[in-house]
């Protein structure tokens, strides 16, 4: 059994968590849903042993991390453990499924290589690598590829076998459907389900759906403290907390309504935009036309081509054949300069921006290399960009890390970042998948403003029909390397 009793965790005097107490029973589920910044990933960096400093020492506190309480897996007391019982605990009683993104696989490693690794560390002698993955979903055709060449659905599936393999007792699932399709997602799902009777699990989620289909129970996290606790179906249809009511209505929300189309004669031109890998054609003739001040949401399943695609129009890769242009009102097309016309948000804004910048450092980055206005100081210039994206501008906001950003401050952060080039077209990749309910409101209500009030072109990437249908004039599928409508 997992069992935390009043677990506590600060660093630096500021509290991370608030006397926390939770069991997980073999053959239970437990999600943890709440606000980006509340504690859940700490919670499960904790049971890992992963909270910096502490596998190294007996001692309350190291490395500004001070802490209190127990966090116990079945008679292990992980705050207490040596690093040999730690390293026993992981290897042989608890796993770890984070998001499919690319970066969880060692770039320079193969995916036979990485099967081949875990069945040598763990010495699991008389499985082949071939039969461990086959087992668990994945087919030969991906063992000898590389994580860059991989779709989210791919990664996932073969983060589950890694972490499947040695049939922990314990299984920590972090955020492991957020960048997955719907087709994904299910499978995903199913894999996650298959024996969970003989494991405890604890699932870390913004997604309600999930934790409705998933979860036992679940545990509400606001600001370090576990503020709600009960059966999955009382929590999420008779919440009892203030802010658990306000997670539901923003889940539910269907408020706001998509711009309308400014300009029909000026916009965005695909044309005839094709890619190909290894012989398969990625994108076939690919052709679309997005008008000025209008939002175009591109769906499709995992390893269809969309991120390509989106790659190609902002100029991070060139297409093989195509063209992208911007057509005017007088019927003439200009070249488009990437630098300034054209804008990318990716989904992971704390990747996107270095950790160690402050918001400052970031917009002054962007402002300095986009020549700013001449009549008006850098300071005045990144408070007037804060107001745009609703961000604090007071100087201890501006002297704040990105590290230590919300999810949703870091990706209106990065919103911000883009918007300094004053571009005609904004390309949007999954930019609400990583967030809470909360955040991921503010950011499509910042988006629809953004539209409406600049004009902005918006193409938008996501697997979330209901974002799509928020923001988008009109939808539209990748299938079979061509744009489609449904």
């Amino acid at each position: 059994m997992i069992n935390v009793e009043t677990l506590s965790l600060s660093h630096d005097g500021k509290d991370i968590l608030k006397s926390i107490s939770f069991q997980i029973k073999p053959g239970e589920t437990l999600a943890l849903i709440g606000e980006s910044g509340s504690g859940k990933t700490s919670i499960a960096r904790i049971l890992l042993g992963l909270i910096d400093g502490h596998q190294k020492t007996c001692r309350p506190s190291c490395h500004g991390f001070r802490w209190s309480g127990r966090a116990c897996i079945d008679e292990l007391d992980i705050l207490q453990a040596s690093p040999a019982q730690l390293r026993k605990a992981r290897g042989q009683k608890i796993g770890l499924i984070v998001q499919a993104l690319t970066d969880a696989l060692n770039p320079h490693f193969t995916v036979h290589q990485h099967m081949h690794e875990v069945l040598q560390s763990h010495r699991l002698t008389g499985l082949t690598v071939q039969d461990a993955y086959i087992a668990r979903n994945v087919p030969v055709s991906l063992h000898q590829r590389y994580a860059n060449s991989l779709s989210g659905g791919e990664i996932q599936r073969i983060l589950t076998a890694l972490a499947m393999v040695t049939h922990p007792k314990y299984l920590i699932l972090d955020e492991p459907t957020a960048s997955l399709d719907p087709d994904n997602r299910e499978r995903a799902i199913h894999a996650f389900s298959k024996g969970k009777e003989d494991r405890g699990q604890l699932l870390i989620t913004h997604d309600l759906d999930l934790a409705r289909t998933m979860a036992d129970r679940v545990g509400v996290l606001l600001r370090g403290e576990l503020i709600e606790l009960g059966p999955t179906a009382k929590v999420l249809s008779q919440p009892q907390h203030p802010y658990t009511q306000s997670l539901i209505r923003f889940a539910t929300s269907g408020d706001c309504k998509p711009a309308t189309t400014q300009n029909a004669q000026s916009g965005l031109k695909i044309r005839d935009v094709s890619y190909h890998i290894e012989g398969r054609a990625i994108l076939d003739r690919v052709a679309a036309f997005i008008p000025q001040g209008s939002c175009v949401a591109i769906l499709g399943p995992s390893g269809s081509g969309k991120s390509t695609l989106a790659r190609i129009v902002c100029g991070f890769k060139s297409a093989q054949a195509g063209s992208i242009t911007w057509v005017n009102t007088s019927n003439e097309d200009d070249k488009l300069s990437t630098r300034s016309d054209i804008a990318f948000v990716s989904q992971y804004p704390h990747r996107s921006m270095a950790r160690h910048f402050s918001v400052a450092q970031v917009l002054k980055e962007a402002l300095t290399l986009a020549e700013p206005t001449q009549h008006m100081n850098l300071d005045d210039q990144i408070k007037a960009i804060l107001d745009w994206v609703g961000l604090p501008n007071h100087k201890e906001f501006l002297a704040q890390k990105t590290a230590t950003l919300s999810g949703g401050e870091a990706q209106r952060l990065a919103i911000a970042r883009a918007l300094i080039t004053k571009p005609k077209c904004l390309v949007a990749d999954e930019p609400t998948s990583a967030l809470d309910m909360c955040a991921k409101a503010q950011v499509l209500e910042l988006l629809q403003k953004l539209q409406t009030a600049h004009g902005l072109t918006l193409i938008l990437v996501t697997h979330d029909h209901t974002v799509a249908h928020t923001l988008a004039d009109t939808c539209l599928h990748l299938r079979n390397g061509q744009l489609e409508k449904p």
